[in-house]
């Protein structure tokens, strides 16, 4: 028995599904040449590796990538991976199902039944012998019968009606009760950015004009070869963004000392800012969905620029982070 795997990736405005095969090695990401492709800022060039086994799928995240990967709730960096389980990255949710191919047995006869060949004959000359016996009801004893069947059968559906509605409400209550704790999980006042955080960069220190300028060329540097590799993660374009801010302030307003600087800087705010409200965007959607396990991949992805910087909202990111892993736990 040979046993197939189907990968189901479900996103925003996404469901697709991928056949797996036992020996099949899969690599997952935002690059061109990955084998399975998903084109989102969210997932890193090459996000994870899929290895489909007899009877599993191991599954190993790239070590380089900022994502992480939940599964089942747990953050790991590899696992084994088996039909029913999920994790997720980001805003995507990756589901694992399986279809087994059952062998076809080659058509043969019945086998000849051992107590021989039955003679139908025989039973009718009994049932004509002596037939079976059947009760006769009265006229109006039935019609009575009749009406107390049908006043049981309409009791039984009024209460089966109401018992539906009652269901109806109680699930109803719970799921908006469910959808106002994600929200107050998740405040947007709180847990949203500063309108421009590159605004909270600090100038370099240097001592002269010359040393200065040394280091705008190396920051500047640093932002080319970051922009020119075509990684659109957060972290990524979060590092772009600040080595061209440092780059300006380092030269004091004299940014006409490197070519295309400014205008460099500027774009790379405008995509900045641009990513963090596409990802603020899908958190609060979330947060109406009362899906808290979105919730939560996206405050893991605000939370990779802490790595870099201690930005003012990293202290209501990291509550919110606990507050949402503490509710996905208790589940």
């Amino acid at each position: 028995m040979s046993t197939k795997f189907s990968l189901r990736i479900i996103g925003p405005n996404s469901n697709r599904r991928f056949e797996l095969v036992p020996g099949d090695i899969s690599h997952v990401g935002r690059a061109v040449e990955a084998n399975i492709l998903i084109a989102d800022p969210n997932i890193s060039r090459q996000q994870f590796v899929l290895h489909a086994q007899a009877d599993h799928v191991d599954v190993a995240m790239n070590p380089q990538s900022p994502n992480q990967l939940i599964k089942n709730g747990q953050t790991v960096v590899s696992a084994d991976w088996y039909p029913g389980e999920y994790f997720d990255i980001g805003p995507y949710r990756f589901e694992l199902e399986a279809t087994d191919e059952l062998p076809v047995a080659p058509p043969t006869g019945l086998p000849p039944d051992p107590a021989g060949h039955v003679d139908v004959k025989l039973a009718l000359e009994v049932n004509r012998i002596a037939p079976r016996w059947s009760t006769v009801v009265p006229v109006d004893e039935a019609i009575d019968q009749g009406k107390q069947n049908v006043e049981r059968n309409s009791l039984k559906k009024v209460s089966l009606a109401v018992a539906l509605m009652v269901v109806s409400v109680i699930i109803g209550l719970e799921f908006l009760s469910d959808g106002s704790s994600g929200g107050d999980l998740f405040d947007p006042a709180k847990v949203k950015p500063p309108e421009d955080v590159m605004d909270l960069v600090k100038p370099p220190s240097c001592q002269s004009p010359d040393a200065c300028l040394n280091v705008a060329k190396e920051s500047y540097q640093v932002a080319e070869k970051l922009r020119v590799s075509g990684a659109r993660d957060l972290p990524t374009l979060y590092k772009i963004a600040k080595s061209y801010r440092r780059s300006v302030l380092a030269l004091q307003g004299h940014t006409d000392r490197l070519p295309k600087l400014q205008e460099h800087e500027q774009s790379s705010r405008r995509i900045l800012q641009t990513a963090l409200d596409d990802l603020l965007f899908k958190m609060e959607r979330a947060r109406a969905e009362g899906d808290a396990m979105r919730q939560f991949g996206a405050v893991q992805t605000l939370l990779t620029l802490c790595a870099e910087d201690p930005l003012r909202s990293c202290t209501d990111w990291e509550r919110t982070g606990r507050q949402l892993q503490e509710r996905l736990s208790a589940r």
